[in-house]
């Protein structure tokens, strides 16, 4: 399935967004449709670099899913995904969307130019966005 996961554990997914409501409605639209998940939201963007960079001394606690927000106030997608890239260890063991209201071809682009961003994905989120690579990985 996903990178690091095993089909008897939860399905690890961290959500990092500034915007509370938007990890509201991608919480629950992941909650309705994936079976046996477990989502972690964080709005502070300083905390969830903090917490991917710790499990990495602990892979049982890597999420396997991450949706990341580009614009964000003190740490923004573009350090996180900065942070992972340094970090080859982690970029093989996550699938990262980029969510974001950016309609930028530019950020879109800069994006995709991480070798392990799978999509990005405009706001507000549906599983249907991840439905095709959640189906190659069924």
């Amino acid at each position: 399935m996903f990178k690091n996961h095993s089909m008897d554990t939860a399905l690890k997914v961290l959500v990092v967004d500034d915007d509370y409501v938007s990890n509201i409605i991608t919480k629950t639209n992941i909650d309705r449709k994936l079976q046996n998940t477990e989502v972690i939201t964080f709005e502070n963007s300083k905390l969830a670099l903090q917490y991917i960079l710790d499990t990495l001394h602990n892979v049982a606690n890597t999420p396997i899913l991450i949706l990341l927000d580009l614009y964000m106030p003190v740490v923004t997608g573009w350090d996180i995904l900065d942070a992972i890239k340094s970090s080859h260890n982690l970029s093989k063991l996550v699938t990262l969307y980029v969510l974001t209201s950016s309609l930028s071809e530019a950020d879109e682009a800069q994006a995709m130019g991480y070798d392990f961003v799978s999509g990005f994905i405009s706001k507000p989120f549906h599983i249907e966005s991840i439905q095709e690579y959640l189906n190659k990985q069924a």
